[in-house]
């Protein structure tokens, strides 16, 4: 997947998001069913997501290869990224410190910083370099250092994931 393939995608899927929590009540977003996170933590916990990644690809190049070194492995594709997600949610892993929603924000607020994050993200993906984001790494709580390119894998699969678990708590009866 090139870089417009993975803005179009992360578009779609912060669309879909954006579409799921506007047409929920005010009842509906607050529901935690079976001690799962409510709608508007899920929003905010991908919010959380989303700003340390555009923050860290605002680094120049140099300096990320400084902090983080270079691949030494073949690059995963998507599914290879996915996999490694879920074999480590089914480890038991998830999200910890500053990724935990407080839910302390209104999803008005909350909405309207994601939708500005996700555009902030778009942008700084669009300056990146092809190869370069396929040579630089970032490391990733749950699965370690991954290039650019799979960071960006799996903030597409992670933003489906927690619209799947919105719509999956609220159909639990």
């Amino acid at each position: 997947m090139n870089k417009e393939e993975i803005v179009f995608r992360l578009d779609k899927n912060v669309a879909d998001i954006l579409h799921f929590v506007e047409t929920l009540n005010e009842e509906d977003l607050t529901i935690s069913k079976n001690e799962k996170w409510t709608s508007i933590q899920h929003l905010e916990h991908l919010l959380r997501s989303t700003q340390p990644l555009t923050k860290a690809l605002r680094i120049p190049v140099p300096g990320l290869r400084v902090l983080f070194g270079r691949i030494n492995r073949p690059e995963r594709s998507f599914q290879e990224v996915v996999k490694k997600y879920k074999d480590k949610l089914n480890a038991g892993g998830k999200a910890s410190g500053r990724y935990i929603p407080d839910s302390k924000a209104s999803i008005k607020k909350l909405t309207k910083k994601y939708k500005e994050q996700s555009e902030k993200l778009k942008e700084v993906i669009l300056k990146w370099d092809e190869n370069d984001m396929s040579s630089c790494l970032l490391p990733h709580p749950l699965l370690g250092k991954l290039t650019i390119r799979e960071m960006l894998f799996f903030t597409i699969y992670h933003t489906e994931h927690h619209l799947q678990l919105m719509e999956a708590n609220l159909a639990i009866t």
